[in-house]
């Protein structure tokens, strides 16, 4: 439930009588305050802290509570979004008193709270967001005096403060903090630095290159390749271009890249390793990234391995001949062709011969675009395999070994595994061996579930209003158990097609149908926006045509 539902399910509680008025009341209940507990998203701080200084001791405490709940979940790359939304935000319906006593806190309240040591450093981190300079001045030097890591993380917000006294002291503190602070430490604000750098009110280049000239230490260096292993991938990503500048060790940086799960981390390390590395150990470290997952690394390191030399890029070369990719195997190839007479259907027949799972949809969707029709009944002996990605390639290299699979494929598309139900809808489309009435036929049983979207689908591809009217037949037959997942269908349809004019007029007794049941749907089933902005829509080209 979003915020305001919920604070509009408050003013509710007591039929006409508002509760959020009633919080603003001295003389309050506090239990009612506790429905401000159901708010849990983060944007719900700026409608607690009003409440922080409330008259009734019992109301203060529990806002002081939920805000500090809510504040220990606020990431580094949610303080600039905080810092405004306290400020601009406003808790409508509510008495006007708590908004004023917040918006009029005094300096001598800032210096005078009380709280325990977490609930007290997450108070005076919202404090320094508050629109009141004096008020957001007087927090942070607060906060410094109580929690260093908190404060260091506000200076880096109030930085770039509109004020320039605050920003002067927020910069000038940084500066003085960055000297004295662990670089472990240090390197955890690199978020923030990297934020700072996009800001314009003020030029912070200075500021930034003193926290840079921190990492150039050893201590610093080795801090920040252990962050480029950070499970934050922000972080690991300012660490590992921070490294790049400063870090003399490049092959130990290469090396921690390489093995990131950020593919653009990898991708960087893949760079700086053509840049840094030479001999066996460039070789070595291009043939271990040209088994990355992802196609444009294993690509780009094979690329690098062709520039040095293409007997180091055959092996390789050979592993992407059996990817599950068919721009990887194309790729492959195309490369291996330019350099050697290379027989790929051979290649792949003997490969099946010594069979490897991990490699087996690869090999057979590989012989299906280099064998012949003589290839499928080897291809055939994997039908029933045990892994859904090979049966859903022994379906797609029907396409190319096999002739006239209609009905093979068909039957595949009502009883096989989602994988193999996928393949068949593309096989099918793509051989459009298949007419209108067969599918519809087999619709009619066969409506629900991803057998039926499939269906529908192939049906679209020959006229899409005809598929809209089994959208509809399946609401009628599905009844209020499955009418949600058809409703969503029927979205994606009006999404695709749901525009005010048509090239070509469709078959108005098509467009009939579909508001036949239209009409049955709205008196069986109740109202839908879906269902009537599909039946309006027909109604108006039966009426004034495409």
């Amino acid at each position: 439930m979003e915020d305001r539902d919920i604070l509009e399910s408050i003013n509710n509680a007591r039929g006409n009588a508002s509760c959020i008025q009633d919080v603003g009341r001295s003389d309050i209940e506090p239990e009612l305050v506790l429905r401000l507990r159901e708010i849990d998203s983060l944007g719900g701080i700026r409608y607690i802290v009003p409440f922080i200084f409330h008259s009734n001791h019992e109301v203060s405490e529990f806002a002081l509570q939920r805000m500090h709940e809510l504040f220990l979940h606020v990431t580094d790359n949610d303080l600039h979004w905080l810092d405004e939304s306290i400020r601009a935000g406003y808790l409508y319906g509510y008495d006007l008193g708590v908004q004023r006593q917040w918006a009029s806190v005094s300096v001598d309240k800032i210096n005078s709270v009380v709280a325990a040591g977490g609930q007290l450093t997450s108070v005076l981190c919202v404090l320094s967001c508050h629109g009141n300079g004096y008020i957001r001045e007087a927090a942070l030097k607060r906060l410094i005096e109580v929690d260093m890591y908190q404060a260091t993380r506000m200076l880096s917000i109030r930085a770039n403060d509109w004020v320039r006294p605050i920003r002067d002291f927020a910069t000038a503190t940084l500066t003085k903090n960055i000297d004295v602070l662990d670089e472990s430490l240090i390197v955890s604000f690199l978020g923030l630095v990297d934020q700072l750098r996009s800001r314009r009110r003020h030029d912070h280049a200075l500021l930034i290159s003193n926290i840079e000239k921190r990492f150039s230490s050893v201590n610093g260096q080795k801090a920040l390749i252990n962050a480029v292993g950070s499970v934050d991938f922000r972080l690991a990503r300012s660490a590992f271009q921070l490294s790049l500048k400063v870090v003399n060790d490049k092959p130990a940086l290469v090396a921690v890249g390489a093995g990131s799960t950020d593919s653009l981390i990898r991708s960087w390390s893949l760079n700086a390793a053509q840049e840094c590395l030479s001999g066996e150990i460039l070789i070595e470290y291009l043939v271990g990234s040209s088994a990355d997952t992802l196609a444009s690394l294993r690509k780009g390191s094979i690329y690098a391995l062709i520039a040095l030399d293409y007997s180091f890029a055959r092996g390789p070369l050979l592993n992407c001949l059996c990817s599950p990719s068919a721009i990887m195997r194309g790729f492959a190839r195309f490369y291996l062709t330019r350099q050697e007479d290379f027989d790929f259907a051979n290649y792949y027949r003997k490969q099946l011969l010594d069979v490897d799972n991990n490699l087996l949809a690869g090999m057979i969707l590989g012989l299906s675009e280099t064998g012949t029709e003589s290839d499928w009944s080897a291809v055939l002996t994997y039908e029933h395999h045990d892994r859904p990605r090979v049966r859903a390639a022994v379906v797609s290299a029907s396409v190319c070994l096999a002739s006239d699979q209609r009905d093979w494929l068909l039957a595949k598309l009502l009883s096989g595994c989602p994988s193999e139900i996928k393949a068949a809808h593309l096989a099918l489309v793509s051989g459009g061996e298949f007419t209108l009435s067969e599918i519809v036929d087999l619709h009619r049983d066969n409506f629900l579930g991803l057998q039926g979207r499939v269906l529908r689908k192939l049906v679209a591809t020959i006229d899409y209003w005809f598929a809209a009217g089994l959208i509809l037949q399946a609401i009628v037959s599905g009844g209020q158990t499955h009418k949600e997942e058809f409703y969503v269908e029927l979205g994606a349809w009006l999404d695709r097609h749901g525009r005010k004019y048509c090239f070509v007029m469709p078959d108005t007794t098509v467009l009939s149908s579909i508001v036949n049941l239209s009409e049955c749907i709205e008196s069986t089933l109740g109202c839908s926006v879906k269902v009537s902005a599909l039946r309006e829509m027909v109604e108006r080209l039966l009426v004034e045509g495409s």
